[in-house]
């Protein structure tokens, strides 16, 4: 149990790119290219990836590379660009009409955090944020000049814990995280929250308008270690054409149990604790109408309401999985360089064997530094392994590469 971790500076998120702009901006050997869209990855006869085709303003742009091309496009695109270059399932990409050219597993082993809310809880007047009546004048006053106050919490989020469902194999490494959410009912809630969260407004607006003007406060439940697995697979050969995102949340029978133990532990905290009870705390909702034929509160309706509000908090990983050479669910090596070809690597969250059961920030942000720390000391080393007057002779400086 405890605080909310985060990435900020004077209150302000403080992204990858935000945080190393300025270091970068003026270097001589980058140049950013904006406006762009990665399409194909380039093979030259060996199989080995020599550039990168791009679209800038609907004119067609190649990048040449001479050391390695690096996919960083995240667990969607990374997967999407690669089929789209014929590397994945041989057999799914030959039906779009795609040469296939390596067949590996890409886009399978999608994993994600999905969960629900679990609202509305009342309290004591003053006790919460309320919109209406807190974000005013003064609360922009203070972030902008301090940075700090309401405005600095991560989706109003300020605490949160973990812990062990039954379902789990491991008391050590907990399944469900419970995150709160002091942020009273509000009409905001309805109309905006729930559109960003994929959740039918009509859903929303019926457990919250009855407690609208009243402090409160609401439960994330989310399952952190999930045994389900989605895919990912291209609509058609056309590159900018969204792929299609299956993650089939709760496709695994353990899954629902583990949740439905953390929305009954989330009540129970509110209704049995000292702390809660200080504050007035209760929880006051009304059975939604899409589950009023089970039983308010029991496991079955439970798992009807964590199947009318499920949703993603954007965590999704897994679809270009790390693993060793013979592991046939395996995409990358453990250096991230795609198996069955060279010259080509993949350094995103996608490459994460097991979904964290945190969030995915800090462990995206490590693997973008360990990546870069492997590409560098594998290029420092070619003197070492290469003879350096055949390369100066033969001007072949990819003679020694994957030795």
């Amino acid at each position: 149990m405890g605080q909310i971790e985060v990435t900020q500076r004077n209150g302000t998120r403080s992204s990858t790119y935000s945080g190393l702009r300025d270091k970068l901006v003026n270097r001589k050997n980058l140049r950013i290219s904006k406006y762009s869209q990665a399409t194909k990855i380039k093979l030259d006869e060996s199989g080995r990836a020599c550039g990168v085709w791009y679209y800038r303003h609907g004119k067609k742009h190649l990048a040449k590379a001479t050391k390695e091309v690096i996919i960083s496009a995240g667990s969607y695109d990374s997967p999407k660009l690669l089929m789209l270059s014929g590397i994945g399932p041989k057999e799914e990409i030959a039906s779009l009409g795609i040469k296939p050219k390596i067949d590996l597993p890409v886009g399978r082993n999608l994993q994600d955090h999905f969960g629900t809310f679990i609202m509305p809880f009342t309290t004591k007047e003053f006790s919460s944020f309320m919109f209406e009546r807190d974000m005013g004048m003064s609360a922009f006053y203070e972030y902008f000049t301090n940075g700090t106050g309401v405005l600095t919490a991560p989706s109003a989020i300020t605490g949160q814990f973990f812990f062990s469902s039954t379902t789990s194999t491991r008391s050590d490494w907990p399944d469900i995280q419970i995150v709160f959410v002091p942020v009273a009912p509000s009409q905001m809630i309805i109309d905006s929250f729930g559109r960003a969260m994929s959740i039918k407004k009509e859903i929303f607006s019926e457990v919250i308008t009855p407690v609208i003007g009243q402090d409160g406060f609401a439960f994330y439940v989310g399952l952190v270690r999930p045994r389900s697995t989605g895919v990912v697979t291209l609509k058609d050969k056309n590159p900018f054409s969204d792929p299609l995102i299956d993650p089939q949340p709760y496709s695994h029978p353990d899954d629902m149990r583990a949740l439905i133990e953390g929305i009954n532990l989330s009540i129970k905290l509110v209704e049995e604790t000292k702390s809660f009870k200080e504050v007035d705390a209760k929880y006051v909702a009304q059975p939604i109408s899409a589950c009023r034929l089970h039983k308010f509160r029991s496991d079955a309706y439970w798992a009807c309401v964590t199947k009318h509000t499920a949703n993603s908090v954007w965590h999704p990983v897994g679809t270009c999985k790390m693993g060793h050479k013979d592991d046939p669910t395996a995409v990358v090596d453990s250096k991230l360089r795609l198996l069955k070809t060279k010259g080509l690597r993949v350094i995103d969250a996608s490459i994460m064997p097991k979904i964290v059961n945190g969030n995915t920030n800090a462990p995206v942000i490590m693997i973008g530094e360990k990546g870069a720390d492997m590409i560098l000391d594998y290029w420092a080393q070619q003197n070492l392994v290469c003879n350096y007057m055949e390369y100066i002779k033969y001007l072949d400086n990819q003679r020694c590469y994957y030795y």
